[in-house]
């Protein structure tokens, strides 16, 4: 992880406890990034997430003055394509659940 940064530019390792007050799992090392970073805008997915080749340019482009956060869905991925009741239910659910949490420009 040390030479990580050398080799990419304008990256940096954030060192993280494993709990910070009663931050836990991934919310402890997202914290301390944010703690970490001067930038304007951050973005973050999961570990599992494959996100399309221009989501960073395009999610970028979505900011303006009175933007303060910008969502997007996701959908579950079975071997590679969308099949089958399960799936596709898994999916409904997914949508529904990340609707909910969906942040409106006031």
């Amino acid at each position: 992880m040390q030479e990580l940064p050398k080799s990419i530019p304008n990256r940096k390792v954030v060192h993280c406890p494993d709990e910070i007050g009663t931050l836990r799992g991934k919310a402890a090392p997202w914290h301390a990034g944010m703690l970490a970073t001067s930038n304007e805008i951050v973005l973050t997915t999961g570990a599992d997430c494959h996100v399309p080749a221009k989501w960073i340019r395009k999610t970028v482009a979505m900011f303006d003055d009175s933007t303060y956060i910008v969502s997007g869905a996701a959908l579950l991925v079975f071997r590679n394509r969308f099949n089958g009741l399960i799936a596709r239910t898994q999916n409904l659910d997914m949508m529904l659940i990340q609707g909910m949490g969906t942040v409106y420009r006031f």
